[in-house]
């Protein structure tokens, strides 16, 4: 059956989440990413990704937290992993910032807690880096739609606008 994941291909996966080689590690997060809707262990691959946002090498973080934003609405923890991708916008690593803050969009509509999570969006808008106060803003307006209290966000987003 095109497009499943086989058991035998996620033990792959999870054994390259494990390997020493930093880039195969990426490549596992890439894997994840694409694929977390068919692995038939959703926990497992959930752990997996959940241990490659804290992995030591940035480029792998970065790569984690993209995959984290595609893999969030299957994730088995969304608060979690709401807090994982809101630890990486504070990464050291300007890249793994902004890939965590779209993430944060793209996950969104999935998130348990929306009012706490739009409050999260706000405040990134004010932290430094221009690029994840881009990339919060631009999750603002895709949040937008999934706010409970539309009248307080559209008073926020006004707010924002004169910044």
């Amino acid at each position: 059956m095109p497009g499943v994941v086989s058991l035998l291909d996620q033990a792959e996966i999870h054994r390259m989440t494990q390997d020493e080689s930093s880039n195969v590690r990426r490549k596992a997060a890439v894997a994840l990413g694409r694929a977390f809707a068919q692995v038939p262990d959703k926990t497992l691959a959930w752990k997996d990704l959940h241990r490659l946002t804290q992995d030591e090498r940035s480029f792998v973080r970065s790569q984690a937290a993209e995959a984290l934003g595609k893999a969030f609405a299957q994730v088995p923890d969304k608060t979690m992993a709401w807090k994982d991708l809101l630890r990486l916008t504070q990464d050291d690593d300007s890249n793994v910032r902004w890939k965590a803050a779209e993430a944060l969009g793209k996950a969104f509509a999935q998130v348990p807690d929306r009012p706490s999570a739009w409050k999260d969006l706000l405040r990134l808008t004010q932290g430094e880096g221009s690029f994840v106060r881009w990339k919060a803003a631009e999750a603002l307006g895709r949040a937008f739609v999934h706010v409970p209290d539309k009248t307080m966000a559209w008073q926020d987003l006004h707010m924002l606008t004169q910044d």
